[in-house]
Formats: structure tokens, C-alpha cells, sequence
């Protein structure tokens, strides 16, 4: 059958393409170019990996040299005395970065050209101790100095010694080691570094020094720059023209995002083992010499060229006639690439403003508020989010209901902006606008029934209703005014005409009538096609904030063409009716053919929106679930502390408090795992193990469980469980159904009444569990809501806690194993709720009992007395948890880390006897290092505990397969913790 539906499709498309070959040709053509292969390029660094090449890492990571059509591969540092202008100028790589010296290679003879300039100042210095007597540059004459070759080379070192009336034969020179410590062991008595790195180092470790920067004595030349062969730019002018572009636009983000792109070098590029202070503190610095008021990013100066240039002549350094303009490349237009950079009143503006956002309630999809969560949403809220984040703008929202009162507090200057408005000459007399961040179509709603329309000239003659003073309606009269409108309150009122046959169209922006259509429920109407005419989203600006307008229209250039669409589609989605009329063409029998094709196409393309949000729900699910369970880790493991501190006992009333937070965050932990449970149900991710069950043993068994509430409350069991049954069953789950209805039982009953539970086998092959109690009773109306998520039946506000998903996952699972689950009750005579569940087909045979083994405290032993426990954790509150914890164990030490890296450093240098590993931690996660810890001969013996909020049954096997001794959850029991490092110490 697939065969043959499969020739059908393939005769199908034969017979369009010879009714269409203009389309096809089109489409093969548009094909084609979109699988256009990426060009194979090649970068080689100067140095090693460190914020210092941060745009490279970023163009390639946020996909800027993929989108240019390049395949970029970046080389990294040889330290074997290799010659970046070498590696280039052979062809080994297409571009490399160089320092200032690249121009006297230049005038040797060396085919390079220089295409940017990323430091607009050199960030070379030269680093000192405060105690070595150097004050002066004058004091470096007869001193031990590293240097490595190139940068004796620099412009800015070479003019700062010359200057000075220093030469390299009055300095002992020393090849640069790259290690600080030689400065530090006083082995030389200065070293060339960067301003970025090395006096951060010195500082981090309390160490005094000194700097001497070439720009503080005047000296202002360019370092780093970035460059190709002569071969490169002549042979390939387009790609060294997309690269550069490229390469400046991953810089700018760089700079603009330091510390997103601290953390990726750190997880990606950090074979130096650089922290994240440290990278963020580079990134800093850099963006200081990089980022010029009034300079755009990247630029190459010819004057400033010469200057350099006629520095080298100054110093003797013999250098040729050639022109300077065969050096520097004229094939890039910095500005061009300058969008995301910041003048000192921008930064001042985005450093000191909280910017007052006005919003209208009630313009869905640009600008509402959700009903559900009370906050701002809409196509236009999340491009202002977007600009505030980028431009890391501090923000409020004002919500109004009334649109003339939202625009008069902008011209009152109580707000500062709206943003999701459309520019009017009455507008511009008091606001200033930003240019368009999205633009849509005035589009047209009809009936099904009609053909697309491709214009709105198909509409002289008809009733055309349109929103009284809408925005559609004002361009539209400009426009048309020859149209007879109906105008109407709102959307609704106007697709309403339509829907009934009153009006032939409505008219509106496109995402309005798309929400409209969809929100209202009129299937019978779709969107027929546009009027020509095009609605402009710009942000509305006070008129005395002009730096806003600057900063927001540079993050609008740099929009990604994703990113827009993605905002556009999470807020459209309509049957649109496209241009192209198949009917023209192809006889009534391929017709149907198409719509066959499109319905097989749009199921396909449902499940995968489907597959999509189960994805999508599982993750934010997860994620939830990790970011609650670890405050509630704290609150419950403090809570535990207090109540089991022998050295300082509470008073009445503060037990009394403890077991109030206590059972607080208890009952939150069981509405986290019922949430998650609920959704691995409806998800078909839950595993059930089926198996022959007693059902006697396992009703004893939950009846245990809930024997201490039953006695705190005078109720009575009464068991009646018949002869020995065995149900098919998995006993986890069902044990787990059982518990969750006994526990009902006692939560809902009277005080000193009674349980009953029986079990019996009826005519069906079934068996069958009842539990009966003795409460309040349920209406038989709400016999069929009952099992329904989040509905208490009106509990919800009374004194017994619950989650409102028990019963609803109780259903669920009974569902899932094949079982049935039920109600009887009436008000004032109490409840019975049963289950019923295939009776066992295998051999009757005695079930190992699950016994709850109580946890014992084993003695550490005398040998492991002073042992060190090593706890890598970034949650404060989980640290001082477990120093609490450790501190009462009278024995071991705990060493704490706040990220893995550190973690690593530290257990090879303390060598401790345990690590306490959190699994999801910033920059390399838990599994990661685990990895890390178990390649290294200096640690692969010492073992690892998990200890993480990732609590599925999935992350707690990965666990384990990566090594892990044991993986515990959050909120953890403070004994299974206790007992878990014991075991280990001994």
C-alpha cells in the first residue's frame, strides 16, 4: 500500500511539474542555492585561547559564519616557534590575528594585508612586583625582561623603549616562559603581558605590582589585528569580505554579552583553565580599548597607519616604499558592522535608566495581559524584551486599558515608551520613533468559500467591515476611500459579520486577524490575501530620549531573521491563503490530488508540533522540577537540623515552627514529584515492570504506612482481604495508588471514625480493592470531576493539605496497567473508592516482602578521623547545609567548591578521601567532571558521590553509569547522607 501511494505522489508531482515548470524550475533553483556547501576556511591564533579571540569564538558559536556561508575551523596557538604570517602566507591558513609588527612584515615582503584592527590601543604592557625598585621606565635599563620575539616587534613596546632611551641590548632580554610564577619567584624582574590578563592574576592573589601601559606616556597603536595573504583577498574578495563581517559581528556581540561569553570560553576554549572572574575581567578590559566613541569597531586608520609607520622610521627600522594602501584592505565598510557598538551616552543612559515601558491591555497578539498570569505578552512586548536584554536596559511595565490615556502619559513623560505602535504625523510632535522591528501586512478575512484575493481593488464593491479608528482603518480610508466600510468595535464584532454573511471581508493587521480568527473560534473564515498596504511596529520614545532611540535601533539592525520569525510564528497561526491557484492549471482530478498531499503533509506536520511540545514540556518539567528542589533542600535540610540539634535544643513553640516549615516544604516536594509523575504519564514515558502481586501483603503493607496518621486521628481500620489474591500488576505503582487512596481515607475522614478495606475477586476475572471511609461524602455531581488535576472539590481553602493531582495520577496509572478505578459516595454517609485489577495468570508464588530498613549510624573509623570530604557545589545555601551537616559528624573536614574547574584544581592539590559532586553546575556540569576526575591518575581512586535536584529515574542511571559511587536526591535525608559518607570514609 505505501509502494503504491508512494508511485501515486511521484506520478502526481510528474504531471505538476509539466502543467508548471516555471514553479519548478523556481523551486529547484531556490533548492539549489540553499544547499550551497560552506567554504573551508581556516583562522590560526597568536596566542592561546582566551577572551583575546572572543569574536572568532562567538561568530562561529551564535552561527554568524555559517549564515556568510563559511565553514571556519580556528586553529589554535603553536608554541613551537611557528610564524602566524608564515602559516598564512603558505596557504596552512586563510587569516590569522598578529600584533602591530604585521606592517614591517608587510614591508619585508610578505604577501599579508590587514583587514580590522580590533584594539584600537595595544593591550601589551609591562608587569612588575611593587618591590623590585622599578618606578620609572628609566629603572628597566640593565633589568632581566620576558619577551617573546614578536612582541619586541610591537610598535607600542619598541616606541615605549625608544622613548625611554632603552634598547634591547641594555635590557636582558629572556624568552617569555608564559608562566606569571617566574615573575612572582622574582626568576626575571619583568614581564610583557596583557592588561587584561595578568594584573587580574596579581591581584587575585594579593600580590603587589606595577604597570607600565605605552598609552598612559601617548602611545596609542593598534594591537591585534587581524589579517590575510595578498593571495586570499585578491582570489576571494566576497569570502574575506563575509569573513570580516562576520568576524566583527561576533565581536560585537562579545562585548555586548561579556559574560555569556565568559562562560562558553570557559566551557569550550579554556585550555589555560582560566576561572570565570578572570574571563569576565579580560573581556572588561578588552572592550576598554576596543570600543572608541566615535570609531567604529574594527576600523583601520591610514593616518593612524602612517603614524605607526613613521614611528618604525623614527626607531631606524628599516622599512620599504611600498604604499600603505596596498596594506591596509578598502574593501570593508566598518560602519556598516558597528550596530551593537555603544557610544559613553548610550552606556550612561542603559548604566542609569529604569525605563517605564507602557502597555495596553487589551491588542492581542502585539500588546496585551495574559488572563491566566497577570503579565505583559505579545509580539511587541517580546521584541522589547529582546532590546532591554541585549541592551541589559533595567525595565518596568505600566499596564493601561484605555489607549488615549496610555499615549497621554507618554506625552506627560510619566512613560517612556510604548512598544507597539505605528508612526503618525500627530505622534511625531511629541514622541520620536525607532526604525521598524517587524512589519505585517493589512490583510483580508473572508469565508472559505471565497478564492484569494490579490488586491484590495476586489474590494470596490463590497461590505468591507474594519475597526472603528483602527489603525487598518486609517490606511485603509487613505488609501481606499472609495470602500464601503461597516465600522465595528473590535475583531470579534467584525469577523462576526462575516461568519454570518452581513459584511463580505474584515480588515486588519495581519496578526490580529490570525489571533482573532483563532481565539474567537470562527473556522469558518480564513485569510484571503492583503491590500497592499503595510503596518510599520516601531517603539514609541519620549521626545527627550534620544540615546534610547540610538541604542534601540542598533539591536533592531542586528536582529537574526530567526529570531523574528520565531517571535512571529509563537503569536500566528491561521489558514492563510496563499497567491497561487492550482485551479488554474490542473483539471479537477489533481485537484484532489493536492489536497490529499496537503492533508497527508499538515498531518505530518502536526505530529512533529506535537512531538515538539512533549519535548518542549518534558524539559521545562525537568527544569522546574531542578530549580525548585533546590531552595526546598535548604528548607528542609535546615529544618531538619534545627529539629535534631542535641547541643542546642528548641523551645516548644520553635518545634512547633520547624514542624510547620517542615511539613510546608514536604507537601511542596509532593506536588513537584506528582507534577512530574503526571506528566510522564500523559507523555507514555512512564516504565512500568509488570509482575504477579499479593494483593493481601501489599494492602498490609500501605496499611503500615499510614497507621501512625490513622492513630493520631482515633480511626479505626477494618480489614477484610478475603482469600490469598495475586494481581498483574507493577508493584511500585500500585503500591503507590493504594497509599495515595488510604491516605484520602484518613485526611478526609471524621475524627474517630473509620477505614474499612476489602478485597474480593468478582465475575470478570478481576480483583477487586475497596477502602470505604467515614467522611463529609462527595455530591454525585462531583463523582465525574473528582479524579479531574487541581480539583479539590472546594478544599482547597480548608485546613487539609493536599496537591489535587493524587487521584488524578491514582486514575492514570490504575489506566496504564490495565485496571479500572471508581467512586461511590453521598454526601454526610462518607466515600468509597475502589480499584479493580486483572487477576495474576502466572504461578502463584510467596513475594519477597519490600521491608523499610531503619538507617543506622555507623562509627567512622580512627584511620579516617581527620579525613577530608570535598563538597563542589554552587547553591550557598547547599554549601552551609553541608557544612552544618559535616561539622556535627565530629571526624572529617569539608573543603568546598563553587564550580566543577575549582573542584578539579582542588582534589588534586588536598587529595581529599570523598567528593561530594552537585550534578548541575555552571560551566562543566557534574557528569563532566566526573569524567575529568576519573582520567587523572592523581584522582581517579577518590570516590564520588551525586548529590544532585536531577531526580529522574534517567538522571539518576546516567549517574551512575558515569561512576558515581552513589547519586542521593535533593531535598536529601540528612541520615542518608551521613550514612552514605560513612560508608565510604570506612
Amino acid at each position: 500500500m505505501q509502494n503504491r501511494f508512494q508511485k501515486f505522489i511521484f506520478v502526481f508531482l510528474c504531471v505538476l511539474a509539466s502543467y508548471t515548470p516555471t514553479l519548478v524550475f523556481a523551486q529547484s533553483s531556490n533548492t539549489t542555492l540553499s544547499a550551497k556547501p560552506l567554504q573551508k576556511i581556516s583562522i590560526q591564533l597568536q596566542w592561546l585561547d582566551q577572551f583575546q579571540f572572543a569574536g572568532y569564538y562567538m561568530a562561529r558559536e551564535k552561527g554568524f559564519y555559517e549564515k556568510a556561508g563559511l565553514d571556519v575551523t580556528i586553529k589554535p596557538f603553536v608554541q613551537e616557534g611557528a610564524s602566524v604570517v608564515n602559516i598564512v602566507t603558505t596557504g596552512e591558513a586563510e587569516y590569522g590575528t598578529g600584533r602591530s609588527s604585521l606592517l614591517v612584515d608587510y614591508h619585508k615582503g610578505k604577501p599579508v594585508v590587514a583587514l580590522a584592527a580590533i584594539f584600537q590601543d595595544s593591550p601589551l604592557i609591562l608587569l612588575t612586583l611593587d618591590n623590585t625598585g622599578i618606578m620609572s621606565p628609566a629603572d628597566f635599563k640593565g633589568r632581566k625582561i620576558m619577551i617573546a620575539e614578536d612582541q619586541a616587534k610591537s610598535i607600542s613596546l619598541f616606541s615605549f623603549f625608544h622613548m625611554n632611551d632603552i634598547t634591547l641590548s641594555n635590557l636582558q632580554v629572556q624568552n617569555h616562559s608564559a608562566n606569571l610564577q617566574d615573575l612572582i619567584d622574582k626568576k626575571t624582574d619583568a614581564m610583557v603581558s596583557y592588561i587584561s590578563n595578568e594584573p587580574f592574576r596579581m591581584r587575585e592573589r594579593g600580590l603587589g605590582y606595577r604597570m607600565f601601559h605605552p598609552k598612559t606616556y601617548g602611545l596609542s597603536f593598534y594591537g591585534d589585528i587581524l589579517f590575510a595573504s595578498r593571495n586570499e583577498v585578491d582570489n576571494h574578495p566576497e569570502r574575506a569580505a563575509a569573513f570580516v563581517r562576520a568576524s566583527l559581528k561576533g565581536w560585537a556581540y562579545a562585548f555586548a554579552h561579556v559574560e555569556e561569553t565568559a562562560r562558553l570560553i570557559q566551557s569550550q576554549y579554556n585550555g589555560q583553565n582560566k576561572s570565570f572572574e578572570s574571563l569576565v575581567y579580560e573581556g572588561t578590559e578588552l572592550g576598554k580599548l576596543a570600543l572608541k566613541e566615535g570609531t567604529p569597531l574594527g576600523e583601520l586608520n591610514l593616518l593612524k597607519m602612517k603614524r605607526m609607520q613613521d614611528a618604525y622610521r623614527l626607531m631606524n627600522v628599516e622599512l620599504s616604499q611600498k604604499p600603505l594602501a596596498k596594506f591596509v584592505w578598502d574593501k570593508v565598510n566598518y560602519k556598516e558592522m558597528d550596530a551593537l557598538y555603544f557610544t559613553q551616552k548610550e552606556k550612561a543612559f542603559m548604566r542609569n535608566t529604569v525605563v517605564k515601558a507602557a502597555t495596553t491591555t487589551n491588542w492581542p497578539p502585539f500588546a496585551f495581559v495574559d488572563g491566566t498570569t497577570g503579565k505583559a505578552a505579545g509580539i511587541g512586548f517580546d521584541f522589547w524584551e529582546e532590546i532591554r536584554k541585549t541592551a541589559g536596559l533595567k525595565g518596568i511595565i505600566t499596564k493601561f486599558d484605555d489607549f488615549s490615556k496610555q499615549l497621554q502619559s507618554l506625552k506627560d513623560k510619566q512613560q517612556d515608551l510604548m512598544y507597539s505602535t505605528g508612526m503618525t504625523p500627530e505622534r511625531k510632535k511629541f514622541a520620536i520613533f525607532t526604525d521598524p522591528y517587524a512589519s505585517f501586512p493589512i490583510s483580508i478575512a473572508t469565508s472559505k468559500e471565497e478564492n484569494f484575493i490579490p488586491d484590495a481593488r476586489f474590494l470596490q464593491d463590497k461590505k468591507v467591515a474594519v475597526g472603528q479608528n483602527f489603525t487598518a482603518h486609517k490606511m485603509m480610508e487613505e488609501a481606499y476611500p472609495d470602500i464601503q466600510y461597516l465600522p465595528v468595535k473590535n475583531a470579534q464584532e467584525g469577523l462576526q459579520l462575516v461568519s454570518t454573511g452581513k459584511a463580505f471581508a474584515y480588515v486588519d493587521i495581519m496578526p490580529t486577524l490570525a489571533h482573532s480568527i483563532n481565539k474567537y473560534g470562527f473556522t469558518n473564515l480564513k485569510i484571503s490575501g492583503n491590500t497592499g498596504l503595510m503596518f510599520e511596529l516601531r517603539l514609541m520614545i519620549r521626545d527627550d530620549y534620544p540615546e534610547l532611540v540610538s541604542i534601540a535601533n542598533k539591536i533592531i539592525a542586528q536582529f537574526d531573521g530567526a529570531k523574528k520569525r520565531e517571535i512571529e510564528r509563537r503569536w500566528i497561526n491561521v489558514q492563510y491563503q496563499q497567491q497561487f491557484d492550482f485551479r488554474q492549471y490542473l483539471p479537477q482530478a489533481v485537484i484532489g490530488s493536492i489536497l490529499i498531499f496537503i492533508i497527508f503533509y499538515i498531518l505530518q506536520r502536526s505530529k512533529r508540533r506535537a512531538e515538539k511540545a512533549n519535548k518542549a514540556k518534558s524539559e521545562f518539567l525537568s527544569s522546574m522540577s531542578h530549580e525548585l528542589r533546590t531552595p526546598l533542600n535548604a528548607i528542609l535540610g535546615f529544618s531538619q537540623i534545627l529539629e535534631l540539634n542535641l547541643k542546642e535544643p528548641l523551645t516548644d513553640n520553635q518545634k512547633q515552627h520547624v514542624k510547620h516549615i517542615m511539613q510546608g516544604g514536604k507537601h511542596l516536594l509532593d506536588l513537584i514529584n506528582q507534577v512530574l509523575d503526571l506528566s510522564k504519564i500523559e507523555a507514555n514515558k512512564m516504565i512500568f515492570s509488570f509482575e504477579p502481586v499479593e494483593v493481601d501483603k501489599i494492602c498490609l503493607d500501605c496499611l503500615a504506612l499510614i497507621d501512625k496518621q490513622a492513630k493520631e486521628r482515633n480511626l479505626t481500620i477494618v480489614k477484610d482481604l478475603g482469600e490469598k489474591a495475586f494481581i498483574d500488576a507493577d508493584f511500585t505503582r500500585f503500591k503507590q495508588v493504594l497509599l495515595n487512596l488510604l491516605s484520602n481515607a484518613v485526611k478526609y475522614n471524621i475524627e474517630g471514625g473509620s477505614i474499612t478495606l476489602t478485597c474480593s475477586e468478582t465475575a470478570h476475572n478481576m480483583v477487586r480493592i475497596a477502602i470505604t471511609d467515614r467522611g463529609a461524602g462527595i455530591s454525585n455531581a462531583n463523582h465525574k470531576i473528582v479524579f479531574e488535576p487541581f480539583n479539590r472539590l472546594g478544599k482547597e481553602s480548608g485546613n487539609i493539605e493536599g496537591t489535587g493531582i493524587g487521584l488524578t495520577i491514582a486514575k492514570q496509572l490504575v489506566i496504564a496497567m490495565g485496571g479500572q478505578i471508581g467512586v461511590e459516595s453521598a454526601l454526610g454517609k462518607g466515600s468509597t473508592f475502589w480499584v479493580e485489577m486483572p487477576k495474576s495468570k502466572g504461578s502463584i508464588a510467596t513475594l519477597t516482602a519490600q521491608v523499610e530498613i531503619p538507617l543506622e549510624i555507623v562509627a567512622i573509623s580512627e584511620q579516617y578521623s581527620e579525613a577530608s570530604i570535598l563538597y563542589i557545589e554552587d547553591n550557598p545555601a547547599n554549601l552551609d547545609l553541608m557544612k552544618v551537616i559535616v561539622a556535627n559528624m565530629d571526624g572529617p573536614h569539608l573543603l568546598t567548591a563553587h564550580n566543577a574547574e575549582v573542584g578539579v584544581v582542588m582534589a588534586q592539590q588536598h587529595q581529599p578521601r570523598l567528593i561530594l559532586m552537585d550534578i548541575n553546575l555552571p560551566g562543566m556540569n557534574g557528569i563532566e567532571a566526573m569524567q575529568v576526575l576519573s582520567r587523572q591518575l592523581d584522582t581517579r581512586h577518590i570516590p564520588v558521590i551525586a548529590i544532585s535536584a536531577a531526580a529522574s529515574m534517567k538522571d539518576i542511571e546516567l549517574g551512575l553509569q558515569a561512576g558515581f559511587k552513589a547519586y542521593l536526591t535533593k531535598p536529601f535525608n540528612i541520615p542518608e547522607v551521613i550514612e552514605a559518607i560513612q560508608k565510604e570514609l570506612n
